[in-house]
């Protein structure tokens, strides 16, 4: 046997140290601490935020809409081709 293996087989054989026992206690306590944390109002805040910046970009005026070519990539000259998207003409 190697030597990593021979201490593997020690250190399975050592007792368990008593110390652990209280991880799971203080673990515990963490998530329930966590979870008591209470986030109703900064959601309600980030909600309100995003719906004024979604009222205030709709307001804003814009150009008038375009429809742009078709977008089919088995179109001859389709805006999707490689060598139209590096610059190259067909």
């Amino acid at each position: 046997m190697s030597t990593v293996e021979d201490l593997v087989i020690q250190l399975g054989q050592l007792p368990v140290p008593h110390r652990l026992a209280a991880i799971d206690g203080a673990m515990l306590a963490d998530v329930a601490a966590a979870r008591a944390v209470d986030l109703r109002r900064p959601i309600a805040l980030a909600s309100l935020f995003a719906l004024g910046v979604g009222m205030a970009g709709a307001g804003l005026p814009t150009g008038p809409a375009s429809a742009q070519g078709s977008l089919t990539p088995f179109a001859a000259s389709s805006p999707l081709m490689p060598s139209t998207l590096l610059g190259q003409t067909p």
